[in-house]
């Protein structure tokens, strides 16, 4: 039936009322769990036409957070010999066609919780190939955070073909590409390359490292102390031993500082404290957000659909954080808007932010500008958007001081003064947004 169409997906409903194939003139993508029942489509456009690739839509039976693609072929060989990850449909195709069956892809722009749980069920060796370019290395920074927490912290089963378990390392890898290719290609142009690729793929924590140190201030006092505070909770991860070990003199190397002086400053019970529990990390959603049994938050969408559709909302909108979006794919939508020169037309702007049109955020760009938004004028527009902005402010702040506060009746003697003047600060700036709203809503009802 028609409505049997739609809520699996392959049909939608325009606002005229009528019903339109979804993958038209597209090449389809089954997807399937890992138990290979069939959950949903991707689809690769063949005219040009954008998006370049569409998913079937979030619901029910499809959800990308809880689905790796290829997992249902490869499970049996990444028992036996890890996990490869690559960023889409064609790169895993490739590689299980050139006979490298461990090979999956993720479904979204970053590995969530859910997707590293599923491959730590089945090894402890998993090692990711994604895109190098600059938007790619923030989703492998985010996918490598995920993996380092939950790898890192849980033990891992292997089960053995007799049915019993045995317990393994871990052991999260980073596959430095070369420029300007990704695996499809290298795996077409010379299989023995993507093998020798995956050999030398380099420790999670390395690249990690790395990266902070990179992108951070290596000069100045300062900054040195920022890079190590950042490293902190990933090196203690790793819970002692060689790795820890290592991690630490490729630190202070890069650094150029004496290892005494970086293993003193993790040391730190403030440094330490922040590191603890990691198994348990901070979930701004489950404390904060009154949409976490949905899958999209309304207050957000709304948010991003006032300053997406009207650029002039952009110095009002100066408030906002990526940190206040709870949801993924919201929150890196707002950092690809953040990235954009101000000065352009929202033309200029969407085009930007969509980049090649290919990706699962520019679907999602493309399914928020064709929600219906309530007529305004600009007044109207400019009160909303410092509502909206205070009301996601404070629910990041209540977020903060339920974690700060827990910590604190977790581990009390090692509370600093400095640390309880934060809570304070935060307790100061909710109050301040209850202020400043109840002052904006006099104003619209005066």
């Amino acid at each position: 039936t028609p409505e049997e169409l739609i809520n699996a997906g392959v049909v939608r409903t325009g606002d005229d009322g009528v019903s339109r194939d979804l993958f038209r003139g597209r090449l389809m993508f089954p997807i399937r769990d890992p138990h290979g029942n069939l959950v949903g489509f991707g689809a690769r456009t063949l005219d040009g036409s954008e998006p370049k690739y569409l998913n079937s839509p979030q619901g029910p039976m499809f959800d990308k957070s809880r689905i790796l693609y290829a997992m249902d072929k490869a499970r049996t060989d990444i028992r036996k010999d890890g996990a490869v990850i690559v960023e889409g449909y064609m790169d895993a195709i490739a590689a299980h066609q050139a006979g490298f069956k461990n090979v999956i892809a993720q479904m979204g722009t970053a590995l969530t919780e859910f997707q590293v749980e599923e491959i730590r069920r089945l090894t402890g060796k998993i090692t990711m190939a994604l895109d190098q370019d600059a938007a790619g290395q923030n989703a492998t920074l985010r996918s490598l955070d995920v993996v380092l927490q939950n790898f890192r912290t849980k033990t891992v089963n292997n089960q053995r073909t007799d049915g019993s378990t045995r317990l393994v390392d871990t052991d999260p890898r980073i596959i430095v590409m070369p420029p300007g290719q990704d695996p499809d290609e290298v795996i077409h142009k010379s299989p023995s390359t993507w093998t020798q690729l995956v050999e030398t793929a380099i420790p999670a924590i390395t690249f990690r490292i790395n990266a902070i140190t990179g992108n951070g201030d290596t000069v100045s006092p300062d900054g040195k102390a920022r890079c190590v505070a950042e490293a902190a909770p990933f090196i203690h991860l790793l819970s002692g031993g060689i790795l820890q070990a290592n991690a630490i003199e490729l630190l202070a190397d890069n650094l150029s500082v004496p290892i005494d002086t970086v293993k003193a400053s993790l040391s730190r019970p403030s440094v330490n404290r922040r590191s603890r529990r990691p198994e348990q990390p901070r979930s701004a959603v489950s404390t904060a957000s009154p949409f976490v049994k949905l899958d999209h938050d309304p207050m957000e969408e709304y948010c991003l659909q006032l300053i997406l559709s009207y650029p002039e909302l952009r110095e009002q909108a100066g408030g906002l954080r990526p940190e206040f979006f709870t949801r993924h794919e919201n929150r890196e939508l707002f950092t690809r808007w953040l990235d954009v020169a101000s000065e352009l037309n929202k033309d200029n702007i969407l085009t930007q932010i969509k980049r090649n049109g290919d990706d699962e955020i520019s679907n999602h760009l493309d399914l928020l500008l064709e929600k219906p938004m309530i007529a305004s004028d600009a007044n109207i527009r400019s009160s909303e958007i410092a509502k909206i902005t205070s009301r996601l402010e404070e629910r990041n702040l209540k977020a903060q001081k339920s974690e700060e506060v827990k910590m604190f009746t977790d581990s009390p003697p090692d509370v600093e003064d400095h640390e309880n003047e934060h809570v304070l600060k935060i307790n100061e700036r909710i109050k301040n947004n209850e202020g400043l709203r109840r002052g904006q809503t006099k104003i619209i009802s005066g």
